[in-house]
């Protein structure tokens, strides 16, 4: 089935999970404190979670008839490596909520293929629930930074 409104949509998401600020962060390998494990493994899990979403959105596209977007590199992320797990998280917490954001605005374009627009909705559940569990294990003062 063709629809390439949804399409279109959903390779708009798949872009932006493809850029995400959290698998930038896994990949440069921060530095973490004992204190800073719990977060760590947040960050970790929330990085293969967007692996696993691109993959569903990937699946999505073709189902509807769509080309999936190639990965673009991420230049604004260069800056991530040989930091502590801490002074990224002012840029992950404004990435996830951008994110966040994107998927709200993004999933009425999917009403016309429901069970596309299922998986967009559970996805923007999980990204939710994940921004939730990372501002419950950081301290206040990290949350209060400017991103």
């Amino acid at each position: 089935m063709d629809n390439p409104i949804a399409a279109a949509a959903l390779n708009h998401l798949l872009d932006a999970e493809q850029q995400s600020v959290v698998l930038r962060v896994a990949e440069s390998t921060p530095f973490i404190s004992l204190e800073e494990v719990t977060v760590g493994n947040i960050v970790r899990a929330m990085a293969q979670a967007s692996r696993i979403h691109r993959a569903a959105l990937t699946e999505l596209i073709l189902d509807l008839g769509g080309q999936p977007v190639p990965r673009r590199a991420v230049l604004l992320s260069g800056n991530l490596h040989y930091l502590d797990l801490q002074s990224m998280m002012p840029q992950l917490l404004q990435a996830q909520e951008s994110l966040i954001a994107l998927y709200k605005h993004l999933a009425p374009r999917l009403a016309s293929e429901p069970g596309a627009a299922q998986q967009v909705n559970r996805i923007h559940a999980r990204h939710e629930a994940d921004l939730a569990r990372l501002r419950a294990a950081l301290p206040a003062q990290v949350i209060a930074q400017p991103g």
